[in-house]
Formats: structure tokens, sequence, C-alpha cells
């Protein structure tokens, strides 16, 4: 609650029903008295009372000026102060973060004398303090002071702070008493007290502090840049604070952040309820982080992906877009070399790095075997130049395919759809074949051939 004067309504009783007397002036004569009886039961909770106090939401407070009086109760307000309140005012904070409790409270003139008390109420509340039943004990008071120069008081080791009891008068200790510790969770209530009656007032400074004990410190800072095809981002990584709040925005399954299928600027919000006083709304934070992509997919369909183990080299073919590059075992220079890896399945990659380094990949099963006579011939079925291509293809059988009854060739793009159909002659066995595929989109293509009852396939690129 801020401000010196807060009001809080307690209706203790109900209007009567007209019916319940004689007259309406009987009815309106006794809401005049129940009106008045409620007004006198009113309860004003003032800064002066534990219970109308001020909620510290900074690092520094200021008091402008030090209001008369001790609130509507007479409260306890520690050992040193031998019990005593006079011209106080009630502050309380919530620590977020355990540490050391530190505070310097500076007069705005070095002549006053203000005495302090500090109680942790975490458990038995501002009824605690007046009960005295040590559910809300006393765990520092400061009552030092003189007749001459005063200055600032508090709570600070770094001023040569010492005990937690001082005072009363100038031959009990020091004007600060030590740091005390502190941790998450813990409610202090703390009483100042103008025993000087002046009428300026004094800034109260907590950031020697290492405890939180003031708003809630929340940060959510996300990387600047993931990439579409990069695993999904553990937020709760890149949360400093409460941990319990959610996430919003594209991409968020709980706490984590899938960018497949995203690309460009992605807003994220997290939203925390706050455990502080000084925040009544949730707390909600947002940031970007940026989706690198590629405009199309990367696909590597190499078509032959069967070799003998007496190939010395393939050139690798297949990868979509272009540029790219081959990895894998047995690769180098883009080549695939079966007698290198020896006889088994291997993954191959096709990769390409966009310009915020980013790799976006597909991969292939490549198997190589101990191949007989007619295997080998099948793996080296058809030669297929010049590939990539703009214009045409040409096609030319092996040996043992010439041998084999005609059927048909087609061109089938990445997705299996047939963009290309053509019969095959005998004649067109044994010379060879002159395919158009200038009017075919750019991108990845396989030809196949059907011939006796067997089918061959073999990948190209369309430019």
């Amino acid at each position: 609650m801020k401000g010196n004067l807060g009001i809080v309504l307690i209706f203790l009783t109900q209007l009567p029903v007209i019916g319940q007397y004689k007259s309406e002036l009987d009815f309106a004569l006794q809401k005049e008295v129940i009106a008045k009886e409620s007004q006198a039961k009113l309860l004003i909770a003032s800064t002066g009372d534990c219970e109308g106090a001020i909620a510290l939401c900074g690092g520094i407070y200021s008091e402008n000026t030090a209001p008369p009086g001790t609130g509507n109760v007479y409260e306890y307000t520690g050992a040193c102060n031998q019990g005593t309140e006079t011209m106080s005012l009630w502050y309380t904070f919530t620590v977020q973060e355990a540490g050391t409790i530190s505070f310097i409270l500076d007069p705005a003139d070095n002549m006053d004398d203000y005495d302090w008390g500090l109680f942790d109420i975490t458990n038995g509340g501002c009824p605690g303090i007046v009960a005295q039943d040590n559910s809300s004990p006393e765990v520092s008071c400061n009552s030092y002071g003189s007749f001459n120069e005063n200055g600032p008081t508090g709570i600070s080791t770094a001023n040569g702070g010492t005990g937690t009891s001082n005072g009363p008068g100038d031959l009990n200790g020091p004007a600060f008493n030590a740091d005390i510790q502190a941790v998450a969770g813990q409610t202090f209530a703390l009483v100042v007290m103008n025993w000087s009656n002046s009428q300026n007032g004094y800034n109260i400074d907590f950031t020697q502090s290492t405890a939180t004990i003031y708003d809630q410190n929340v940060e959510f800072s996300l990387p600047a840049i993931t990439c579409e095809d990069s695993s999904p981002l553990n937020l709760l990584e890149y949360v400093e604070g409460p941990l319990d709040g959610f996430f919003i925005g594209q991409g968020i399954s709980g706490s984590q952040f899938n960018p497949a299928g995203l690309t460009g600027n992605v807003f994220i919000g997290y939203t925390v309820d706050s455990t502080s006083e000084c925040d009544v709304q949730p707390i909600l934070l947002f940031d970007t982080i940026f989706v690198s992509s590629l405009s199309q997919p990367v696909v590597f369909e190499p078509g032959l992906n069967l070799f003998c183990i007496s190939k010395d080299s393939v050139e690798l073919l297949g990868g979509m877009p272009a540029n790219g590059f081959y990895s894998g075992p047995g690769v180098f220079n883009n080549s695939f070399s079966p007698s290198e890896v020896g006889v088994g399945e291997f993954i191959i990659t096709y990769s390409i790095i966009n310009g915020d380094g980013c790799t976006f990949s597909d991969e292939a099963l490549f198997t190589v075997e101990v191949c007989t006579e007619i295997e080998s011939d099948f793996m080296q079925s058809i030669v297929l130049s010049p590939n990539p291509s703009s214009e045409h293809l040409t096609l030319v059988f092996s040996e043992k395919l010439k041998s084999y009854s005609p059927s048909d060739l087609r061109i089938v793009d990445i997705t299996g759809r047939m963009v290309a159909f053509q019969a095959i002659s005998a004649n067109s066995m044994q010379e060879g074949m002159y395919i158009p595929v200038q009017n075919l989109p750019a991108g990845l293509y396989r030809v196949v051939l059907n011939t006796s009852g067997n089918t061959y396939s073999k990948p190209f690129v369309k430019l």
C-alpha cells in the first residue's frame, strides 16, 4: 500500500427489511442508526501501523516528510526502543533472492535522530509484533543517538555496524547494526521513528544488500538466431528469475521452442505471476529470435544407391538445391568410393550452408556389396550425359540391357510424379536415345527404364 492513509471498510451489519417495521419512517430512522454504527466501525489503516505499512518497491525509498503520531495501534517497536512508539512509519518488503540485508537511513537533516526496529513477520504477520509471542520476532533494532549531530543509521557492516541491538542513547553501540542473512520468501516489517519530532524526511537505501528485497527480478533473453532444422530450444535456459511461468508464441510446446517450419523473426513471450507486493499484475516479457531457413528444402535423391565393392569411385548426384556438398564414409571431393569403405551400409549426407551459417541436410542410405558379373552390369546399365543438363540427355545402355526386350522410359520428379513418357524400340536400345529436357522446370529428376520385367533408374539434374 502506498501513501499515508488507506481506508478499509468492514460492513458488519445487514440492512433491515422494510416489512419488519410499522412505517416507512421507522424504517428510515433505523437505517440512519445502522449507518452511524457502521461509520463508527470503519477501520482506518494508517502507515503509522504495521497493517498499513508502505511496500518498499525499489532500491531507494524517499520520505519527504515525517508525519506525526503512531497510527491507530500502539505497537511494540523493539527492545532497543524500550517498547515505545513515537512518530512512526512502517514499511514491509519480501526477500526475492537470498543474501544479506543492508540499508542506510539517511536523514535530510543530520541533526535529526531516527530510531528503528526490524521484524520477521513471515509467519506471524503484524499481529505477531503486537502479541510479542515470537511469531514475528525482532531481528534488529537501533536507537543510538545524541542531542548533537546524528546523521545516518541502519544495517551496514561496511559502515562499521555490529550486533543486532544498539542504543538507546550514545553510550550503547554504534549507529549501525551488522548485516543480517535472509532467505527467499521471508517478509520483514521495518518501523522508523522520528525521535526528534522533525518535519524533515529521509532516504532509505537498500542497494548495499546482496539479497533481492524488492521488485521481482526476471530477465528473458533469447539468442539472436537459430536454424530452422535445429533441435528444439529449452527456453528455461534463457530465463533468469522464477521458472514457474509459461511461454507463448509460435513453435512453443511447454518450455520448448521448435523452429521447424518457421522463418524470420519470431516473438516469444514469458509470463510469470509476481510474488512482490509491488506488482499486482503478472510479469510479461518478450524477446525475438530470428529463424534462419532456406527458400527450398534440401533433398538428396541419388537414384542409384547400390554399389559393387570393386567400383573405385562414383560421382555423387541428386542433391538439391545446387552448390551443396556431400559427406560421409568414403566421400571425397563429392565422389563416393565403394572400394574404400568395403561391404556394408553407409549414411551419405548432402548439405548446404546458408549465409547465416545454418546447415541444412538430407541423407541417403548407400549399400556396398560383393557383386557377381550380372549384378555389376546391372549397376552400370545406363550411362546418362550430360548431367546436369539444361537442353537434352543422351542415354547409352549396357550390352546386357541391349539384349533385353524393349519396353518404355519415363522421367519422374522428386515426388515420383511422371513428367515424360516414351516407348523404346529395339533400335533405340542398340543405338541409345536422345531426350529433350529443355521444357522441364529446374530440379532433380530420375530416368526410369522398364524392360524385361526389370526397372533401372538414374538421377539427373535439370538446370
